[in-house]
């Protein structure tokens, strides 16, 4: 396998691994559809660097995405425990009267 090859293939692993169809995956990264259609047949050799910064995004987005399910979690949490404060003052409240 040569160096065209072990690149075309990372590309596919990282654009699978995106769950990216390739023209979503060249639309998201604003490379056009040949040149990774080239890049993943090994027909054409991507600089490295590209592979390097492609995953770094890809990696970058990946953690913000969990990042946010983590807040949205716990604002949800957040929300309850809210939420069980106010019935437990209400009641308190109609405990006085």
């Amino acid at each position: 396998m040569d160096e065209k090859e072990v690149y075309g293939n990372e590309v596919r692993k990282l654009r699978d691994s995106m769950g990216m169809n390739r023209k979503k995956f060249c639309d998201y990264y604003g490379i056009p559809y040949r040149t990774v259609q080239d890049w993943e047949a090994g027909k054409r050799k991507m600089p490295s660097y590209v592979l390097r910064m492609m995953k770094y995004v890809a990696e970058k987005e990946q953690m913000i995405k969990q990042l946010t399910a983590e807040m949205k979690a716990a604002a949800k949490i957040l929300e309850f425990e809210h939420a069980a404060y106010l019935r437990d003052r209400i009641n308190k409240l109609r405990e006085e009267k």
